[in-house]
């Protein structure tokens, strides 16, 4: 995969990746993403080819980006609490991911689900230390950052499931298993 977006960062680029985010996402809901082509892609964010390349290399630099969006919400949702507990943690987690239920479904469906757990690796140095519990931080920057991936980890192997499983439980039902009641 390539880098996922160039460097383009004037509003008229933004504008023009979101569109074709967007478009793509909309593509994913009637097609299956190995049929979906920068031409449709194109026509469907009423976008230019050569504004595409301008901004992508491939299709899936613009999963990657729309994911990166996502994940910075995810992010700013993280750091927006404080946390007594793994099921407060937990709480937080599958709130937020029940809001994108439909896109974790279409890209489960779609093998693509990997594209996520990527961003979401790389944004882990990004979460919050409020996670950890009782505000006992771990004394190191190795020692937090293997106890923050042995967390997410834990808590991404649940999300995979619930995903694989339909969605059906609540993010309080999830919660309530995780943390014990």
């Amino acid at each position: 995969m390539s880098q996922f977006c160039k460097d383009q960062t004037h509003p008229s680029s933004i504008t023009s990746k979101n569109m074709l985010a967007q478009g793509l996402i909309e593509l994913l809901r009637e097609e299956a993403y190995k049929d979906i082509t920068v031409t449709k892609l194109c026509d469907c964010a009423q976008i230019a080819r050569r504004t595409f390349y301008r901004n992508f290399d491939t299709i899936e630099d613009v999963l990657v980006y729309a994911i990166a969006g996502i994940m910075d919400e995810f992010v700013q949702e993280l750091n927006a609490h404080v946390y007594e507990d793994l099921q407060a943690v937990a709480t937080v987690y599958f709130t937020f991911w029940e809001r994108h239920t439909r896109l974790l479904l279409l890209l489960s469906k779609n093998n693509l689900i990997h594209i996520v757990f990527a961003q979401y690796i790389h944004y882990l140095h990004r979460f919050p230390k409020t996670l950890w519990l009782n505000g006992e931080i771990p004394p190191d920057e190795e020692s937090f950052a293997v106890r923050l991936a042995y967390l997410s980890g834990g808590l991404w192997s649940v999300l995979t499931y619930w995903i694989s499983s339909g969605c059906k439980q609540t993010p309080g039902e999830l919660a309530g298993l995780i943390g014990g009641e």
